[in-house]
């Protein structure tokens, strides 16, 4: 299980990045679920997340026909991407962090991004994920777990995490004027200048408190970044409280 080093490297620095924490085999029911929704969207070819190059090329010829949002909502709430949120070895990973118990967390904000080359329509500016998921206001009883679908790297948009900036907990969020999303604005370069971007392969995770600072990347590659995520909470933090997504938009 997770060593005590990590822990406290999380609890320092705001981020843990684990290599191969997901097994191989784990990704099979996404993967053939996957296939099967292909098949509804009239699209022959079996794809393998171990081949970036196929379902690359399978996601661009889907976005060119009128059924991409289908597929992509479809793809979203699929059973085998709860089994990926929701496996044993995670779940006991995340309940470490938090100080609880793996039944006494409970999840929110489950996500599928599927991040065009040159798209930033979804593209968040350096924000904290606490402004948006609010169930442990005042504490640090939160996180976010991240998980690449794709090969990711600082090319095609990795995330940007700037560390240990969960200290001194939720900054001022206000709209941003461009994007429409609620963001840190004037940070300064000092903090920015200090950020991180890793690579990321199938298997990769990334641990984020709910309170440390990040941005998208940008895609300047031709390729998708594929990723999901959820978030954690601690039911038995003193602050917590059931609290659904802001409406903010």
């Amino acid at each position: 299980m997770i060593k005590k080093n990590k822990i406290n490297f999380y609890k320092k620095n705001g981020y843990l990045v684990l290599k191969n924490f997901i097994k191989k085999k784990d990704f099979i029911p996404l993967q053939e679920s996957l296939n099967s929704i292909l098949k509804l969207n009239i699209y022959s070819k079996k794809i393998s997340f171990f081949d970036n190059k196929k379902i690359n090329s399978t996601l661009f010829s889907l976005r060119r026909r009128k059924t991409f949002s289908k597929f992509y909502k479809t793809f979203q709430n699929l059973v085998g991407l709860d089994m990926i949120f929701f496996n044993k070895k995670l779940l006991l990973l995340v309940s470490k962090l938090l100080n609880c118990r793996d039944f006494d967390l409970n999840s929110s904000g489950k996500m599928l991004r599927l991040d065009a080359p040159s798209d930033d329509k979804f593209s968040y500016g350096w924000h904290q994920d606490s402004f948006y998921y609010n169930q442990n206001p005042k504490t640090n009883s939160g996180l976010v777990v991240l998980f690449p679908l794709s090969t990711t790297n600082e090319k095609n948009g990795s995330l940007k995490i700037i560390p240990c900036s969960q200290v001194g907990g939720r900054r001022v969020h206000k709209k941003d004027l461009n994007s429409g999303y609620f963001t840190i604005q004037n940070l300064s370069k000092n903090i920015v200048n200090n950020k991180l971007q890793f690579n990321y392969n199938l298997g990769d995770i990334i641990i984020l408190n709910l309170n440390t600072i990040h941005a998208s990347g940008e895609n300047i590659s031709k390729s998708f970044r594929i990723s999901a995520g959820i978030r954690f909470h601690s039911v038995k933090a003193r602050d917590f409280k059931p609290y659904a997504l802001k409406t903010v938009f």
